[in-house]
């Protein structure tokens, strides 16, 4: 009988941090669109520790790292996103900004083709006003 309590605590626990880590990354994003930067980085530094698979928040972290140019921290989070999940299309859009910005064209436009090949077609801008090249 304990077993199953401590089972059904562990769940109710899971299930309640991930409700909070939503409520966290909701009102990240919030401060996001009304440019509140440090705001933003801290409520999505909270919605992570509660749940740390959450790729969304690793994107929209780095968007805020990126606009107080802090392009390194803003890479890390786009690989993080990536490693989360593979498939999340625009971190290679993302990426490849935070590389240019942190002066690597050479890694910005692998990310921008790689974008590109997944159909990201915004990326085409990018890549002809920094890498010339048309795909």
């Amino acid at each position: 009988m304990l077993f199953i309590y401590i089972i059904t605590l562990m769940l109710f626990t899971n299930l309640l941090m991930s409700q909070i880590a939503e409520k966290c990354f909701e009102k990240g994003v919030i401060k996001y669109n009304t440019f509140d930067y440090p705001e933003t980085i801290w409520l999505l530094d909270s919605a992570v520790i509660l749940n740390p698979g959450y790729y969304e928040t690793f994107n929209t972290h780095g968007f805020a790292k990126g606009y107080l140019q802090d392009y390194k921290d803003a890479i890390v989070d786009c690989y993080l996103t990536n490693e989360i999940n593979p498939k999340f299309r625009i971190v290679y859009h993302n990426r490849g900004i935070s590389k240019n910005n942190n002066v690597d064209r050479k890694r910005a436009f692998e990310n921008w083709n790689k974008a590109l090949d997944m159909n990201i077609k915004d990326v085409k801008v990018l890549l002809g006003m920094f890498c010339r090249v048309d795909k």
